[in-house]
């Protein structure tokens, strides 16, 4: 939210002597002037590893919250509203602005909104694949937990259904009962998905729906994150070729699992 990154921190968790000499942050909230008390650890390390971000970390079930991340989250939240700016580099002063909006929900939700849409155009490439396997390894298990053991998650492709006569069509989730001998293939667009990507998945979704639909499967899709109101007509394209539609909450995903019990 703040666009401060990984290795702007690590460098202020290095410099921290130099930024806060009495090992404080004082700042006002509501004009009144508060105090936090850094935490006095033998080795400051402010990366993404140890703040548990990376992008591998991002899923994994944490219960503690350390000091390390606390004090992160007080330079980011109030850093722009400190009482003594002269040590502060000027990205925490424009950027770390996000406690003076607490209790101010309209401005708030603007802010927050703007700047993930801000942020989220920065990311693509790698980092895009990357988050890609993140979120399909998510729904994956969301749906696993919610389908009986009579369906298996194994590969990426339906059986015998070919585009080009040549490879199996891959999906970056396939669902299949041995049962019903019946499959679904599952499209994944989330937030960073890049523009080539929606646009590809756009112009196969007719080819793919009928195709899976001859051979007795079905085609889903899950689509999520705001980038993706700026491809209006491809992800329009995609819906009006989807046997179902899902997002990333739990209650949408809870009808897609209904829906592959009924159909699949």
């Amino acid at each position: 939210i703040t666009d401060i990154g990984g290795e702007r921190l690590q460098r202020y968790g290095k410099d921290f002597a130099q930024l806060f000499p009495t090992g404080q942050l004082q700042f006002t909230a509501d004009d009144v002037i508060h105090t936090y008390v850094f935490s006095t650890p033998k080795k400051r390390v402010w990366n993404n590893k140890k703040l548990r971000v990376e992008k591998t970390l991002l899923l994994e079930n944490r219960q503690t919250f350390d000091h390390d991340m606390l004090d992160v989250c007080m330079l980011l939240i109030w850093g722009a509203n400190t009482t003594d700016p002269a040590n502060l580099p000027d990205e925490i002063l424009e950027k770390a602005i996000i406690g003076s909006m607490i209790g101010d929900a309209d401005k708030l939700e603007k802010y927050i909104k703007e700047r993930y849409l801000f942020v989220s155009r920065q990311i693509g490439g790698s980092t895009a694949n990357d988050l890609g396997y993140i979120c399909e390894g998510y729904i994956k298990d969301k749906l696993q937990a919610m389908l009986p053991d009579d369906y298996t998650f194994d590969g990426h492709t339906l059986r015998n259904m070919t585009l080009n006569n040549d490879q199996l069509t891959k999906f970056d989730l396939v669902i299949s009962n041995a049962k019903t001998d019946r499959s679904i293939g599952i499209e994944i667009s989330f937030q960073v998905t890049t523009n080539s990507v929606i646009e590809r998945k756009s112009q196969n979704a007719n080819n793919r729906q009928s195709i899976a639909h001859s051979h007795g499967h079905k085609v889903g899709y899950i689509i999520d994150g705001s980038g993706n109101f700026q491809r209006k007509s491809a992800v329009q394209n995609i819906l009006n070729y989807s046997d179902f539609t899902a997002n990333f909450s739990d209650a949408s995903l809870s009808k897609m699992a209904n829906y592959i019990k009924d159909n699949v």
